[in-house]
């Protein structure tokens, strides 16, 4: 099996520190040139160049907040107890990192 990088879908992040200074640099793999990014998601987490959690609490929220609606309907029409699980279930699958 041969790894080839796909550089249509490769970008580069560029961690600092929130108080260091931006400094340019170019990085080249095989004549191209990968398009730089301010943030990331990989491994179902997402972070910004900062290492900063918001940009994935956001994602979160609005997860969360369509799960809560979600909640609201079904918990007129579900048995409580297939509620939770389904609440249980819902809910850990926002919030585990793959």
């Amino acid at each position: 099996m041969k790894l080839v990088l796909n550089m249509g879908k490769t970008k580069i992040v560029k961690f600092t520190a929130s108080n260091s200074s931006y400094s340019s640099w170019h990085i080249t793999f095989a004549e191209h040139i990968p398009v730089e990014a301010n943030a990331m998601k990989s491994l179902g987490l997402q972070t910004d160049s900062r290492l900063s959690w918001m940009l994935h609490i956001s994602y979160l929220l609005h997860k969360m907040s369509s799960a809560c609606y979600m909640m609201r309907k079904l918990s007129h029409v579900l048995n409580i107890q297939i509620f939770k699980s389904i609440i249980i279930k819902y809910f850990h699958s926002l919030v585990i990192i793959k």
